[in-house]
């Protein structure tokens, strides 16, 4: 019963960090062109040797209706999330963060390794 609560709020916090990404990069790339379907955040080994590689803000592959375009959203927010997300998650090196874009924030997609 415990490991079932546990599993059932971790799946919620990764759901709100989930949707503030989503509410973040639609703001960062709202004026950017065509409206995103997709965003893709990569991971790679932390300097800080945290024992889990960290989403990077740079090279984010952003994709909407049959193209893709890869940009860098630096911005202190976005950071702030997906460090969060990297520590609930631990992702390995090389893993990617898919985030779909065209849900509405809290049922954002989900990662692959």
């Amino acid at each position: 019963m415990l490991t079932e609560l546990r599993e059932t709020a971790a799946e919620a916090e990764e759901a709100a960090l989930r949707a503030a990404v989503v509410r973040r990069v639609r703001l960062l790339t709202s004026a950017d062109g065509p409206r995103r379907t997709h965003a893709t955040f990569n991971a790679r080994d932390s300097k800080l040797g945290m024992g889990h590689a960290e989403y990077r803000v740079h090279d984010v592959t952003l994709y909407d209706h049959g193209t893709s375009t890869i940009i860098d959203l630096d911005d202190d927010a976005l950071c702030a999330v997906l460090g969060t997300l990297a520590e609930l998650l631990r992702p390995e090196e090389g893993a990617h963060l898919n985030i779909d874009l065209d849900v509405s924030p809290g049922q954002s997609g989900e990662p692959t390794n």
